[in-house]
């Protein structure tokens, strides 16, 4: 199987989440047993393309800050009409 890598980008605590979704850009969070909890924003399209082939149980790079991090899907949420992302927990390994 190929490597799945995941872009993101930090997030500052007072990016509006709307703002964020309206332009197509999922709010997520990373965190994990040796990881600190980091408030993260990934594209929609991307963790579409990843979210298919890798599910919520395969391993994930998630590139930030120009560190790959393994990473599975914990939990997400989607809207209820509309089904796109609307937060992704990402549990580091």
């Amino acid at each position: 199987m190929e490597k799945l890598v995941l872009k993101s980008e930090k997030r500052d605590a007072l990016e509006c989440v709307r703002t964020l979704r309206a332009s197509k850009v999922v709010p997520a969070v990373v965190y994990g047993k040796n990881q600190e909890s980091t408030s993260v924003k990934v594209d929609n399209s991307s963790l579409l393309r990843v979210f298919r082939v890798a599910g919520t149980t395969n391993t994930i790079s998630l590139e930030l800050d120009g560190k790959n991090i393994d990473v599975i899907v914990k939990d997400f949420q989607r809207h209820p009409v509309t089904n796109d992302f609307m937060h992704v927990d990402f549990y580091a390994a």
